[in-house]
């Protein structure tokens, strides 16, 4: 709420027409004649009440339209920050020795405090253990990256391996087409390198290649991890290395590097103003309205200027304005979800090239036909993994999409109850259940023969579902990274697609698809749920660029109230 010291006056100097309206009281008196009674000094005892309250009203009058012209106002700043370009990739180990102390969970909360404090910044996230991932591409958007963040769980990416030289390598990929003059990474980690997919050499030149500062943290006993590896990488690269014991230590290492590594901004501001001038130019018309009621014995002509003076208050109480440009705008509300089925079975080629790679091209079809909506994406498989937060920037989605390898996942069985739940809880609405989910599944069916549970609890939440399914009945054949992969009795094992899952789909009033080489296939999605949702999700705004013209029937009011004020000393006989 406004106070009175927020406000400030566009135009102060219209308070020095004080002094030309008392100037021109001195020296602009009009003259007039002279008129004899026989009792003059009953006719001034008759009309000295009126002329005193008449005097009072005219100075009131006087203040409140210089004080309408002065333009009180209240401003807005909103400042517009540019940084120096800090770009800053965090790393973080997921591998199961995070367990220990609660060590992954209270990194989370740190790093979650250090990208709050990091406002001007793009940063990535990028999560190894068995393999290394990029969970979040460089992004100005914290919210997306502290909500993955948040979702983020020790096995996403294995438990009983570290890859970190891996890791250093994909998260300085990057970097490859930044312009910024400041890269940095946040490696922290709490084990050995026990993967050899990428030498030591080899991460490091990268980093260097791209003129990358990498900060280590080693956590742990010393024995845990390798002081000797994780110096060397800050040493090559400019960075410097840290380490501690005490997980809640980490705190003062991420305040430290906040503090190295502080962004230069540049502030410019814009001023937006609330007008005030036509609460005290309302109290004016009133004021003007009790005078012409008052004013029966004066000239004429002063009353015309009385008259003109009311009317030129009212219209300026009227606002006029000249009409800008109307700028309309539309906002789309809607909000999506996608699951990747990710088990196993999702690497058979009965579809080529993969089940998973054919579920990929077309998600990336259905990006083309989408418009201005807000897409999250999961992966699912015995838990649901959050893969991209919802977003409408479709490049980064595009990004962390392709990116999803099968090869490195080793996850059994398909839990589509998991990827409801998830659902539910990232598109429910702070208050109201009611509000309509949509949910896209491309999947090989899973395991199940019957869907009673889903259903009831997609209907329960209101999730509508729109399932691919991905697969042929005569199946595909699973391979091991060895060989093809057999059952308990030594018969090789085929997955087939399983079409009960249709009933999913038509039991919560969503469609069903089954997989085809035409592209125009997932049109039929895109089309069902824009009509289905999009009605009731749009906003359309419009903005006008209006120019304010109030002042030049104020400036009227001024005059005419001089004109009328200057003239009140001819009173009738």
């Amino acid at each position: 709420m406004a106070t009175l010291t927020q406000i400030t006056f566009l135009y102060p100097y219209a308070f020095l027409l004080f002094i030309l309206y008392f100037i021109c009281e001195l020296f602009c008196k009009q003259k007039i004649n002279t008129v004899y009674f026989s009792n003059l000094k009953m006719l001034k005892t008759a009309t000295q009440k009126q002329i005193s309250i008449i005097k009072i009203l005219k100075y009131l009058i006087l203040f409140f339209i210089v004080l309408s012209l002065s333009n009180p106002i209240i401003k807005n700043e909103l400042k517009l920050e540019n940084s120096e370009g800090y770009e800053i990739s965090l790393i973080l180990d997921a591998s199961g020795s995070m367990h220990e102390d609660d060590r992954f969970n209270i990194t989370k909360k740190i790093v979650s405090e250090f990208i709050k404090v990091r406002e001007t910044d793009r940063l990535a996230l990028s999560v190894f253990a068995d393999f290394g991932f990029t969970a979040v591409p460089l992004t100005y958007d914290k919210q997306s990256l502290l909500s993955i963040l948040q979702y983020i769980k020790i096995g996403v990416a294995g438990i009983r391996e570290t890859a970190l030289y891996e890791a250093l390598y994909l998260s300085s990929d990057l970097f490859k087409q930044s312009s910024s003059k400041n890269k940095i990474a946040i490696l922290l980690t709490d084990g050995l390198n026990t993967v050899e997919s990428i030498p030591l050499k080899v991460a490091l030149a990268k980093a260097k290649k791209y003129g990358i500062k990498v900060y280590t943290i080693g956590v742990g006993q010393k024995n845990d991890y390798n002081t000797k590896v994780l110096q060397n990488i800050s040493k090559q690269t400019g960075g410097k290395f840290y380490e501690t014991s005490n997980p809640k230590e980490l705190k003062s290492i991420y305040d430290d590097i906040n503090t190295l590594e502080k962004s230069k901004i540049k502030t410019s501001k814009y001023t937006h103003k609330e007008y005030f001038y036509q609460y005290p130019l309302f109290i004016a018309f009133v004021l003007v309205f009790i005078l012409l009621a008052m004013s029966k014995n004066i000239k004429r002509i002063n009353l015309i200027f009385l008259t003109f003076t009311l009317v030129s208050i009212a219209i300026s109480l009227y606002r006029p304005t000249i009409e800008g440009e109307v700028l309309k705008t539309s906002q789309n509300n809607l909000k999506l979800l996608v699951a990747f089925d990710i088990s196993k079975s999702m690497s058979a080629t009965d579809i080529y090239p993969s089940r998973l790679k054919f579920s990929q091209n077309k998600f990336n079809h259905m990006l083309d036909l989408f418009q201005s909506e807000k897409i999250g994406v999961l992966g699912f498989s015995n838990q649901s993994y959050l893969i991209a937060p919802i977003t409408n920037d479709y490049k980064a989605l595009n990004f962390l999409i392709n990116r999803i390898n099968l090869d490195t996942i080793n996850k059994k069985g398909s839990n589509i109850m998991e990827a409801l739940k998830s659902t539910n809880k990232l598109l429910k609405s702070l208050d109201k259940e009611t509000i309509p989910k949509a949910l896209i599944i491309f999947t090989d069916g899973t395991e199940k023969r019957e869907f009673k549970d889903e259903i009831k609890y997609a209907n329960l939440h209101n999730i509508t579902l729109f399932i691919y399914g991905i697969g042929t009945q005569k199946g595909g054949i699973l391979y091991t990274k060895k060989d093809i992969l057999k059952d308990k009795n030594g018969d090789i094992v085929i997955t087939r697609l399983n079409e009960n899952i249709k009933s999913l789909a038509e039991q919560t009033n969503g469609k069903y698809l089954k997989y085809s080489l035409n592209n125009d296939d997932i049109k039929q999605f895109v089309t069902a749920i824009q009509t289905k949702f999009n009605n009731t999700n749009i906003t359309n705004n419009q903005i006008k660029n209006n120019k304010e013209l109030f002042f030049i029937p104020l400036i009227l009011s001024f005059i005419f109230f001089l004109l009328f004020t200057f003239g009140i000393k001819g009173v009738k006989s």
